[in-house]
């Protein structure tokens, strides 16, 4: 049974010592069931690693296993049998125990190709703590990192070394992980922080903990999405200032706003944000992200377009939701203003009627970019630039047209990347004409974006831009310690606690 055909670069990682998960696209008619990543075109693959597969695949074994951590969603993965019993009760039937313990727990790793160029999408098991070497020197410190997908990083003279995934820092037992696995890492680099670098989101668990545990020493912040580009900076060992383009979900703003689709000009010393994204409200906080439809209502109320009753959109929140909603955004009533790439991608899912509800992260804009086949021909959108701002109203009006009058969705995934990728293109000349600058980095969960990430690469290039793209840390909030790490380096005798 061939689940698909993959390249060289894929067969590369796949065979290799590390042995990661590696996400290939799902071959049709694959057995295997379509409950197993339901709506996403990928499926996560690797070759048996320990002798306990080897004998689940002993002749006349089955030929396929579908596999998962043992622990439940965020939460750290289980290390022993009593605590399996009673944190996994409601997911497994049995259990094979082992005389052995688990010391240090260890999730797989993941990682996806991209135009040949391997694009981590979780740095684990094989690839952490193996160090990452700096551009420049640091002093002992430990980067926290973000609260969501948490790893932490130690840094001491030339090198970093990032932790395995440690989850999603919304309970007491990833908390719990957390000081254990940095207590383990301590051990075995021998480096003591002299200083602690977070996010500077007043309400990060992360941030919390080092404030906790300071002891005295300095607590840095650096705002979010400069420790993004920071991070491909510095596993590119690159030293000069870049055009920064960091698109993700959520990242607390200087202003206090939700950021997540920023044009940064940044060194590790400190950036100028040169465009966003138009600021739209986010109803209900989780909750609008949690609803793609209602994400796709608030952006086409602040783009000054109907809600057609036609909209898949529209349809998804119809009846006493809607008229909630539009009292909600009419009246500004838990609405925090947000830039946020990944929920303009989340509103253009579901217009498309591609996802209205979002049962895990992403899950929107995942399947979105699942629908592309071709981006070749199909036409783009277009944004409008006006200063600062980049308005989003024109690509939703077009959007919006498109699936009126049935344009496929795939087609209108296509077309959406597409503005995106010309969209970078044309911030990139404009900054180049007016300061000089020839290097673009990107970074950000979206860039986990095949689609976009491919799209957005070519067209720089072409355009005769130098492209820091990451390969040996992930784009999203996974990287965030070493970005931290390293603009809290380039500050020596600076620090100063937090307020």
């Amino acid at each position: 049974m061939r689940l698909r055909r993959i390249n060289a670069a894929e067969e590369q990682l796949l065979t290799g010592s590390r042995h990661p998960i590696v996400l290939l696209r799902r071959r049709p008619g694959a057995a295997v069931a379509e409950a197993v990543a339901p709506g996403n075109p990928d499926l996560g693959v690797m070759l048996p690693y320990t002798p306990l597969h080897e004998l689940l695949f002993d002749q006349p074994g089955p030929c396929v296993l579908v596999m998962t951590s043992g622990n439940l969603s965020g939460e750290p993965i289980v290390t022993s049998d009593g605590e399996a019993l009673t944190r996994l009760a409601g997911l497994a039937d049995a259990w094979l125990g082992h005389d052995r313990p688990i010391h240090v727990p260890c999730d797989d790793s993941v990682v996806r190709i991209v135009d040949d160029s391997e694009l981590p999408v979780r740095r684990s098991r094989g690839y952490a703590p193996f160090p990452i070497d700096l551009p420049v020197p640091v002093r002992p410190a430990l980067a926290v990192g973000g609260d969501l997908k948490n790893t932490f990083c130690l840094g001491n003279g030339q090198y970093a070394w990032l932790s395995g995934h440690v989850g999603d820092m919304d309970d007491l037992a990833t908390l719990q992980a957390f000081e254990r696995a940095e207590q383990h890492l301590e051990q075995l680099t021998g480096v003591r922080p002299e200083v602690l670098v977070t996010d500077k989101h007043p309400s990060y668990r992360s941030r919390q903990w080092a404030q906790l545990h300071a002891a005295g020493r300095p607590v840095v912040g650096v705002q979010h999405h400069h420790a993004h580009l920071a991070s491909v900076m510095a596993e590119h060992r690159y030293q000069g200032r870049v055009i920064g383009f960091a698109f993700d979900g959520t990242g607390y703003g200087e202003d206090g706003a939700v950021w997540g689709g920023e044009v940064l000009l940044a060194t590790y010393d400190g950036f100028e944000r040169y465009a966003h994204l138009k600021y739209v409200p986010l109803p209900g906080g989780d909750a609008g992200v949690r609803n793609p439809c209602r994400m796709a209502l608030s952006h086409l109320l602040a783009a000054g377009l109907p809600w057609d009753p036609r909209l898949p959109s529209v349809r998804a929140c119809a009846g006493p939701e809607l008229e909630l909603l539009r009292t909600q955004l009419d009246k500004d009533i838990a609405c925090a203003p947000t830039s946020s790439m990944g929920r303009l991608f989340d509103a253009v899912s579901s217009l498309a009627g591609v996802c209205h509800r979002a049962g895990y992260e992403a899950q929107a804009a995942i399947e979105l970019e699942g629908l592309v086949s071709s981006d070749r021909g199909l036409g783009s959108y277009e944004f409008a630039v006006t200063g600062e701002e980049i308005d989003p109203a024109p690509v939703l009006a077009g959007v919006a047209y498109d699936v009126l009058a049935g344009v496929e969705p795939g087609v209108v995934s296509a077309r959406f990347h597409q503005s995106l990728a010309e969209l970078t293109v044309t911030l990139a000349v404009r900054v180049r004409a007016a300061r000089g600058l020839t290097t673009v980095a990107l970074s950000g969960g979206v860039f986990v974006n095949r689609v976009l990430l491919s799209a957005t690469t070519t067209a720089l290039t072409g355009a005769g831009f130098t492209v820091l793209r990451h390969r040996r840390v992930p784009p999203t909030d996974a990287g965030l310690a070493l970005g931290q790490l390293a603009v809290a380096a380039r500050r020596p005798g600076r620090e100063t606690s937090c307020v």
